[in-house]
């Protein structure tokens, strides 16, 4: 636990809501359908529709594993740290 409790604190000092929301910006474009614009306004509005959680798993996987160096976690604690950025950030999991 107490790994994750470091990696985890690690994370939201370093990563402002603000910040996470901006790479998720940037990888959306990743996970949508060729043609999206035909049906939608927007990336978001798009990403809100077709997307099935996988932007948001890229961004906060990418944090932990840039944040957790020469911690080895086991893959119970990474879900772990996982679902706890997912309830910070107030991100939808699927």
């Amino acid at each position: 636990m107490n790994n994750i409790i470091i990696i985890f604190d690690k994370i939201v000092k370093i990563n402002s809501e603000e910040t996470v929301y901006q790479s998720l910006d940037e990888v959306i474009p990743d996970f949508l359908d060729e043609g999206w614009e035909d049906d939608f306004e927007n990336e978001y509005e798009a990403y809100q529709e077709m997307g099935r959680g996988e932007a948001e798993h890229r961004v906060l996987s990418s944090l932990i594993i840039k944040t957790k160096n020469e911690i080895v976690l086991t893959f119970e604690e990474f879900n772990d740290i996982l679902t706890l950025l997912y309830e910070h950030y107030h991100l939808k999991r699927n």
